[in-house]
């Protein structure tokens, strides 16, 4: 008689589980990988402006009233210069937070993985001892036939003489 487990319905559903958490925590790692993207992206574009700033207020200084600009208007520049660092770092800061969120997602995934694991191990390894336990008995049993028949071969053998 093979081995049936009377789990096996429930370990299948374990094994399905913890693939639907696997594919939870790759696509939360992939949006992650995203958010740090863009985050790296908005650094970059805060270095841009911040540089932009700082080389019209360096020739700002330098040219003074060469260029026949009025300082007024160059002091307008910069001042929307400024404004748009300011901008730029403020973006920065709200990506920070949705990084900080997905990697929050990713550590939740990452535990619910586990748990997903672990109910599969334990139904997993308590398959492996019932099936041990089912072969044992499996050979006792034959173990017994087997006796049995020699039992009955030998008094058969011993009422004939």
């Amino acid at each position: 008689m093979p081995f049936v487990f009377r789990l096996q319905a429930i370990l299948d559903q374990r094994i399905d589980l913890r693939k639907q958490a696997e594919d939870l925590l790759k696509s939360k790692e992939h949006e992650l990988a995203a958010e740090k993207r863009t985050l790296r992206e908005l650094e970059e574009a805060v270095e841009t402006a911040a540089a932009l700033y700082r080389r019209r207020r360096a020739e700002r200084s330098r040219s003074g009233m060469s260029l026949g600009v009025p300082i007024l208007i160059q002091n307008d520049s910069l001042i929307g210069l400024e404004m748009d660092v300011q901008e730029a770092r403020s973006a920065v800061l709200s990506q920070q937070i949705l990084v900080d969120q997905a990697v929050e997602l990713v550590d939740e995934a990452k535990a619910v993985l586990a748990s997903r694991r672990l109910e599969e191990e334990v139904l997993e390894k308590y398959r492996q001892k019932v099936k041990t336990q089912f072969e044992q008995e499996e050979s006792y049993k034959e173990e017994r036939e087997q006796d049995e028949i020699g039992s009955v071969i030998y008094l058969g053998k011993r009422a004939r003489t």
